[in-house]
């Protein structure tokens, strides 16, 4: 894509990816910095996409569900923490260490 088309995401259009993170994920971006991680996503779909202003975009997730799957998938937290419990991190070390 030329630099010319290099979708960009405009001040006021950035409140709309927090309301559509909210709407289609039901969370909502509570940092800047979340929300800069939101816009960042969105923009490489845009690009992948071939859509350099937001609005097309858009248009083009409510005719396409793919990209609308795509569009939840960039507005998502994709975080996975192993032993979210120390109950299970102190098991591991009970049966690591009886294998040691």
């Amino acid at each position: 894509m030329p630099n010319s088309l290099r979708p960009e995401i405009k001040a006021h259009e950035r409140s709309t990816i927090a309301d559509l993170a909210l709407r289609l994920t039901g969370s909502k971006p509570e940092s800047e910095a979340r929300l800069e991680s939101c816009i960042v996503n969105v923009l490489r779909r845009m690009a992948a996409s071939g859509t350099a202003d937001f609005n097309s975009y858009l248009n083009r997730v409510a005719s396409s569900a793919s990209e609308l799957g795509q569009l939840v998938s960039a507005l998502t937290i994709h975080h996975t923490s192993w032993f979210r419990e120390s109950v299970h991190l102190d098991r591991l070390k009970t049966h690591a260490t009886d294998y040691a």
